[in-house]
């Protein structure tokens, strides 16, 4: 083929061409989760204004930092990756449904829901919201997505963001997960179950924390979160995922419960929680920390370094909110005096009636018979009914006491326009029984040897409990109750185990075809005719054998019984009576410290300086 002559070159002229449709590309951030996350023009609006970078500053886990050091991470990132996952399964669904006609507008809401989700979190996260604003502020009730809503409010009127009104309705009821502000406006449902999703709990934001949370502290792999986002589908206004993806949803159910219950509510991590909210408590009528939720421009400044503001000062009206932040420095913690798992089904009874008050009228009537010149004296300083807490921690997948797939709808591959419950038999026959429970921890301030008359008294109030449990908190389990003198070898395991495993098949009514996994004393389960099923009752010879063994429980460890859930004395928190917390092995503890045993006046000649003979190699 001929060259083309000079002549036939059209020259290139700069100013023929405009630049004005040419779109750069959109800045990145390396995410160690989600590798490059891209920042949108309307995205960096948010990002780039005081009341988001504060996010900062705020504890991802909160306390759980002082236990776990991988836990840096701040909520700042934990916002940007619940975005980023947000804007990809709602492009997902509109990529793959197109006439669910989701608009640029509904991709934009759903990703600045998402960025602004936590955007109220105070002072060490849930610590704040759950535990000190209830107990400094009894008279109202708040959460922190309240506070969210408060300061999106105020990040838009102090950045003079242009946003419409209908935009800023319908950003808040998506960060809610529930109508209300857009009201009136044809709203997709669907598009509610994006980042908080109040039917099931599946949902963007578990999918960030669980897969951040466990890669800061280091637990190992968690369910991939772009499996079920690439898995999602819109069928009768509900987000669905394919059936082949059951046992992924399970999964992230589990590592949920995984990580409360060994992240989010360990025993030093709680302690430190109840110290910090004595510190800020403490603190509250010198710095007015509580009133700062009422005013936006207040709370902006109101974060995890409050502690160092109390540690900085010099107020006298602060000393004690100082002692306690420096106990924890020093890591002379609240100590537990006991723990124990009760059934679901107790937890409000537990709570109401288990009191430090009734407590410390125990301690006292044991002080009372104590030998003071023997083993059981103490010369510590002498406990208050203060100096006894209790903490109730509930553990469960996700829906409470319920199995939480039960809401979890499905389609399959062959018929992509139906969504069902999966029936449980088809999903798996190896799930807990039960799939939620309550830790109650005993704590005791005074680090003195009170700590064993503590637990005494702890487990004389707990056993009138058990003795005087109504009838309502046998809820879980209509099962006859056997108690063995000689139990199997295998019940010491079956007794403490929280989460036994047992054929599904068992647990459900026998000739009805019901809905998957669901108890027969759930209301909300119907069967595929849509009717109740009928409660079902077995008789002792129809238990299975993992029932046989959780019902044959040892006489001397047993309190007593909730149901078939057995509420048992920790056998490996026990201690005597004359047990010092503060003293390893509960040996007596040496004054000299490194140096004991080392003549100070003779220049260290006790210690043993041998020096080790070197060894010729070759």
């Amino acid at each position: 083929m001929a060259l083309e002559s000079a002549a036939d070159i059209i020259p290139f002229h700069a100013d023929d061409y405009s630049d004005e449709n040419d779109i750069l590309p959109s800045p990145r951030i390396l995410d160690p989760v989600h590798g490059y996350i891209g920042i949108t023009s309307y995205m960096k609006e948010f990002i780039d204004t005081p009341q988001f970078q504060r996010l900062r500053y705020l504890k991802q886990l909160g306390t759980a930092y002082f236990v776990f050091p991988g836990a840096t991470h701040n909520r700042f990132e934990h916002s940007i990756g619940v975005a980023h996952l947000a804007k990809q399964l709602v492009e997902h669904l509109r990529h793959h449904q197109p006439s669910l006609q989701i608009t640029d507008r509904d991709v934009k809401c759903v990703t600045v829901a998402g960025l602004l989700h936590d955007l109220g979190h105070g002072p060490f996260s849930h610590l704040w919201d759950t535990a000190f604003i209830p107990t400094a502020r009894p008279d109202i009730k708040w959460v922190h997505e309240d506070a969210s809503l408060m300061m999106f409010d105020f990040l838009v009127k102090d950045n003079n963001i242009d946003i419409a009104q209908d935009d800023i309705n319908f950003i808040k009821d998506l960060i809610k997960g529930e109508v209300k502000y857009s009201r009136g406006r044809q709203e997709k449902p669907f598009l509610f179950e994006i980042v908080a999703n109040q039917r099931n709990g599946i949902d963007v934001d578990k999918f960030d924390y669980i897969a951040r949370d466990s890669k800061a502290v280091g637990i190992g792999e968690n369910p991939n979160p772009m499996r079920l986002i690439g898995s999602a589908r819109v069928v009768d206004n509900q987000i669905c995922y394919n059936y082949k993806d059951t046992t992924t949803v399970l999964e992230m159910f589990g590592s949920r419960f995984a990580l409360h219950r060994k992240i989010y509510n360990h025993r030093v991590a709680k302690a430190i929680d109840l110290m910090f909210i004595d510190a800020l408590l403490a603190a509250d009528d010198y710095l007015d920390i509580a009133s700062r939720i009422d005013n936006p421009e207040r709370y902006q400044y109101l974060t995890d370094d409050i502690i160092l503001e109390i540690e900085r000062s010099t107020a006298p009206e602060l000393a004690k909110s100082r002692d306690i932040i420096r106990r924890v420095r020093k890591r002379q913690f609240y100590a537990e005096v006991d723990q124990v798992y009760i059934p679901w089904a107790a937890g409000k009874r537990w709570e109401k009636e288990l009191t430090a008050e009734k407590i410390f009228q125990q301690y006292q009537a044991l002080d009372a018979t104590c030998d003071k010149q023997g083993d059981d004296a103490h010369e510590d300083e002498a406990l208050k009914v203060e100096d006894i807490l209790i903490h109730h921690g509930p553990l469960h997948w996700g829906r409470g006491s319920n199995n939480p797939i039960n809401n979890v709808k499905f389609y399959s591959k062959r018929n992509p326009h139906e969504a069902l419950l999966a029936q449980t038999e088809l999903v798996t026959h190896v799930l807990p029984k039960r799939f939620g429970e309550i830790q109650v921890r005993i704590y005791t301030k005074n680090l003195g040897t009170h700590f064993g008359l503590i637990q005494e008294a702890y487990r004389k109030v707990s056993r009138t409990l058990i003795e005087s449990a109504p009838s309502s908190d046998d809820a879980e389990s209509s099962l006859p109750l056997t108690i063995s003198p000689t139990p199997p070898l295998s019940v010491s395991h079956s007794v403490l185990s929280t989460a036994t495993t047992t054929p599904v098949a068992a647990l459900t009514t026998p000739k009805r075809q019901t809905r998957p996994l669901a108890d027969s004393r759930d209301s909300s389960a119907e069967t595929l005719d849509g009717s109740l099923p009928a409660p079902s009752r077995r008789s002792s010879k129809e238990m299975s054998v993992d029932d046989e063994v959780d019902h044959h429980v040892s006489a001397d460890n047993v309190l007593g019984m909730v149901g078939s859930s057995p509420v048992i004395e920790n056998a490996f928190t026990k201690v005597p009576r004359g047990f010092d917390p503060r003293t390893p092995g509960n040996t007596k503890r040496s004054r000299g410290g490194l140096f004991e045993g080392i003549d100070r006046e003779k220049g260290g000649e006790g210690l043993d300086v041998t020096p080790v003979k070197k060894r010729r190699i070759g």
